[in-house]
């Protein structure tokens, strides 16, 4: 431009368009030119020479490398722009700290939820972070920055009123451009009214679990004195209180401590005299008997009219309490009174129940002698699904009552929301039908009858489908209610939406489930250890005493000595099975050592001939080429001595014929397996009592084949273990009387499968 030099141009432009792209050429070659060029905003300075032709082509190098950078950088700016708008925009309240834990991004939902606005919380620790909480806060700082993921860490923060939140903190490492830590952003999900309303829902169950207890208890009641300790028990274990007690008045006019639980009727006893004594008479539960009406004290501590009986119900760990007249015939006879050891236990909704249960007790006592009070109480029960049907419409949880076949008798407001359906549209549906995917119905199925043969309340998480076809996952306390002959009438379910939960309930069923397993096996150990090691003590016994005091025939003691030798022996047997069985549990089914067996078969067999000698025995083989490899060495070669042992010494003749078979290998549900025959040419084994020698529990009908049934349940379970099985087969079909044949179905060992 006239008048205007290169430098003066540049100057020019980056004060009008500051992202322009600027080349200079020049025919000044000095250094000071170039650097006031390139401290003015050139992208590059380029000197004139005489080579035009390689002059422009770096010219040309030039242009493209300065549009491709400008190109890269405003993507990169529209990019963070994005970020930015999204992480401004976030309905979650996200926080970025420095690696000093400092703010240094605060966005509008934090300010929100938390009260500090940006430029209160920019530049110092997050303000939410509770003084006493911040060396915490340092060292989850620390964690991130050296890597260390965290997600879902429950934390304790406040707000800017001072009010405290539970809140889920999902954290991600920040990283500079030389990918060093920078810092640490936190995405935090206030949970405080999901927990609050997990506690409501615990709240209501136990309301709902005392009154319908107390009610039951009452249909079933047969005298006072039963009536009023299940009243109180019933308080203590599923109302959540301390301690309950009722007292009567006596023929003297005082009130007399009749039945309790959690505090002792001595205890009460003394402090209703020292009461007495001291003048309390405005104490609760004398109060109520005295006029009538329920007495409630929130906090005994902060109740300045407690004054007078505090330091009494503290000595029974009580903080609150609340006492009701106990009628009967219209008349006060007494006072239930229930204590808790927290303060403000009592809501109103507490004082509307306990003022039912109370007036639930004086019906029943005025139905004790006439059957006219029982219907009273059938009365009261339905009361009680009055009371359940409203707290079902208001509790914020899924709640659906089922009859025993599993039909929706009634869904709650809280249902239709979550699922789209509503109370009309599933009445009188299978639950199943209706939510419930169809790879889970009969998981589902089985625990619903679960729940109806054991009447007690069970968990159970699964997923549901809604009307438009989403699933949610659903973790369901289940309970039942029973009829006044004891019965299930119906299940009630009670659910919360707890999809992030459901791996670790998944987890804890399969843990429930092994510990079952383990339970049953441990019984099935003691029942064949008892009956059988009672059985081979009994002998010995007798035997000592006929030695110990003789019968006078010649050689009788040494007959005797030898059958106590005989009965010692078998004691040793029976604890090497134990012993056995004990291992095989405990080992792992993987690592096992592998078992050729052709070679172990064969080592066996000249170990029984050795045992036997006074026996001739023949074992013909029908053997696969090859290898014959199965996991578990040692617990195979006990069991395959078992059975061959078992066929040699109950054999009636010394010849003694064995057939061993092995068929090729088969693919199976499971895996791959060695099928093994071994079958004897002895008298054999009816087939009634076949099926009892691989019982896993003693009856009376296994003790009738003696040891045989433990010696072969003990190898059923070993093989079971390792994942085959065992059968027992007549040698000749059809016909038991040829001799015994033994099937087991034994795992390829993996060196096998290579």
């Amino acid at each position: 431009m006239a008048g205007m030099d290169g430098i003066q141009l540049l100057k020019e432009v980056r004060a009008m368009h500051n992202d322009v792209p600027f080349i200079l050429l020049t025919g000044k070659g000095r250094e000071d030119v170039a650097i006031e060029a390139l401290n003015n905003g050139a992208d590059f300075y380029l000197q004139k020479g005489a080579d035009l032709k390689s002059q422009f082509a770096e010219l040309a190098n030039m242009i493209r490398a300065t549009v491709e950078q400008r190109r890269a950088e405003l993507k990169a700016h529209k990019t963070s722009e994005m970020l930015g708008a999204v992480v401004r925009s976030s309905p979650t309240p996200l926080v970025t700290v420095d690696t000093q834990g400092k703010v240094i991004m605060w966005n509008l939902a934090a300010q929100r939820v938390f009260g500090w606005t940006e430029e209160e919380a920019i530049g110092r620790i997050p303000p939410l972070v509770p003084p006493e909480l911040e060396g915490q806060f340092r060292g989850l700082v620390a964690r991130i920055l050296s890597g260390e993921r965290l997600d879902g860490v429950e934390l304790k923060r406040i707000r800017k009123d001072g009010t405290m939140r539970d809140v889920l903190a999902y954290y991600v490492r920040i990283l500079d451009k030389d990918g060093k830590p920078a810092g640490a952003m936190a995405s935090l999900v206030d949970v405080t009214d999901h927990k609050r309303m997990e506690e409501e829902l615990r709240r209501i169950n136990r309301l709902y679990g005392l009154l319908s207890k107390t009610n039951a208890t009452i249909v079933m009641a047969k005298d006072r004195n039963n009536l009023l300790e299940q009243v109180c028990k019933v308080a203590v274990e599923h109302g959540g209180f301390s301690s309950a007690w009722v007292c009567l008045f006596g023929t003297d006019g005082e009130l007399i401590p009749i039945a309790s639980e959690g505090a002792d009727l001595d205890k009460l006893q003394d402090i209703r005299r020292r009461m007495v004594k001291a003048g309390a008479l405005e104490a609760p539960t004398l109060k109520a008997a005295k006029e009538g009406a329920t007495v409630i004290s929130t906090d005994i501590y902060s109740d300045h009219s407690a004054e007078p009986w505090r330091d009494m119900f503290k000595e029974i760990g009580v903080r609150s309490l609340g006492a009701m007249p106990i009628r009967q015939g219209g008349k006060v006879v007494g006072s239930l009174t229930i204590g808790s050891s927290e303060p403000y236990f009592f809501t109103k909704q507490e004082r509307d129940l306990l003022d039912e249960i109370a007036s639930d007790v004086s019906f029943a006592l005025d139905g004790i002698r006439s059957e006219k009070a029982r219907r009273r109480a059938q009365s009261t029960l339905k009361r009680e699904s009055e009371f359940t049907r409203a707290v079902l419409d208001v509790a914020g949880a899924i709640i659906v009552v089922l009859d025993t076949e599993g039909r929706i008798v009634r869904f709650n407001r809280e249902g239709e929301t979550v699922t789209g359906w509503t109370a009309d549209e599933v009445h009188g549906k299978c639950v199943w039908d209706v939510f419930t995917p169809e790879s889970q119905r009969a998981e589902v199925k089985n625990v619903f009858a679960r729940l109806l043969a054991e009447g007690a309340p069970n968990e159970h998480v699964n997923p549901w489908v809604t009307k438009d076809g989403t699933e949610r996952i659903v973790d369901w306390s289940n309970t039942v209610m029973k009829d006044s002959a004891g019965d299930v009438r119906y299940v009630i379910a009670t659910g919360i939406d707890v999809t992030e939960r459901n791996k670790a309930q998944e987890e804890l069923k399969k843990t429930t489930e092994e510990a079952l397993t383990a339970k049953n096996r441990a019984q099935t150990y003691l029942d064949f250890m008892t009956h059988d090691i009672m059985n081979i003590i009994t002998p010995l016994t007798s035997y000592s005493e006929l030695i110990l005091h003789g019968d006078g025939q010649p050689g009788s003691t040494e007959t005797y000595a030898k059958r106590m030798i005989e009965q010692t022996n078998r004691l040793a047997r029976f604890v090497t099975h134990v012993r056995k069985l004990a291992r095989s549990e405990t080992a792992a089914k993987v690592g096992l050592e592998a078992a050729d067996l052709r070679s172990l078969i064969g080592l066996l067999e000249t170990d029984i001939r050795d045992r036997y000698r006074g026996k001739d025995i023949t074992v013909a083989y029908s053997l696969p080429e090859g290898p014959i490899l199965v996991q578990g060495k040692g617990y195979v070669g006990d069991v395959l001595n078992e059975i061959l042992e078992n066929a040699v010494k109950h054999s009636r003749s010394r010849e003694v014929m064995i057939d061993v078979t092995i068929r090729p290998i088969s693919v199976e549900k499971g895996g791959r397996f060695w099928h093994i025959d071994i079958a004897d040419h002895g008298p054999g084994i009816p087939d009634e009592q076949k099926k009892l020698l691989l019982a896993e529990s003693f009856t009376e009908e296994t003790s009738m084949v003696r040891g045989v049934a433990t010696s072969f349940a003990f190898m059923s379970m070993i093989v079971e273990h390792l994942g085959g099985g065992v059968r027992i087969a007549n040698r000749v079909e059809g016909d038991h009387t040829k001799g015994v044949k033994i099937v087991l179905k034994l795992p390829v060992a993996p060196e096998q499968m290579q």
